[in-house]
């Protein structure tokens, strides 16, 4: 009776760790995902990348000491975004795991469209100068009016991946598809158009 007593006590403590760690790194990869989400809203880029890794976003803050407008563009893109944490999965022996998110954001995927064929078309008819900073600071301020005229769009469920840093910090990595839910879709039609270059 003792032995079976002993296993049993065994494995509740075994489970308590357990939960206590993954509750522990639960609510920390939690407030990593909110501190990205706010470092976003500000477009606070050595913020983001303090909880975050995009690719899509670092070309995009690459581009901010050339044309400063960008800063502006980039903090009316994400002034509305909301995400929420479902799910998080924590592989404690890796430092690895998931999260499943929730976001929501501007509906930018039909007007980003929409401009970028309009600029193809436009150069295409030799129309556009894309090196003249003055065209590309005008085109800047015509996307900030657009951006800020759409509406909210819907939530759309993504599963990111999330590492754990030696400093204990969780870090959330952007993939494609939580890249252009944080870009409200507007994401996908910038890659699509830079695969065409």
């Amino acid at each position: 009776m003792k032995k079976y007593l002993c296993i049993v006590i065994s494995i509740i403590m075994a489970l308590f760790l357990t939960s206590c760690t993954s509750g522990e790194d639960n609510q920390a990869v939690r407030d990593s995902v909110e501190a990205a989400r706010q470092a976003l809203i500000e477009f606070d880029t050595n913020e983001f990348e303090k909880y975050a890794k995009s690719e899509t976003l670092d070309a995009i803050e690459g581009q901010t000491a050339v044309y400063p407008q960008i800063n502006t563009l980039a903090q009316e893109i994400f002034k509305e975004l909301e995400i929420e944490v479902k799910r998080v999965k924590i592989n404690d022996e890796k430092g690895t795991g998931t999260a499943t998110l929730k976001i929501r954001n501007k509906a930018l995927k039909e007007p980003a469209s929409d401009y970028v064929s309009s600029m193809v078309t436009q150069y295409l008819q030799g129309n556009v100068d894309l090196k003249d900073s003055t065209f590309i600071n005008e085109q800047l301020e015509a996307l900030c009016k657009i951006v800020e005229g759409a509406e909210t769009g819907d939530w759309v469920k993504v599963k990111v991946d999330v590492e754990k840093r030696n400093d204990g910090t969780w870090i959330i990595v952007f993939n494609d598809d939580a890249e252009d839910a944080v870009m409200g879709g507007a994401a996908s039609v910038i890659k699509n158009i830079t695969k065409l270059a």
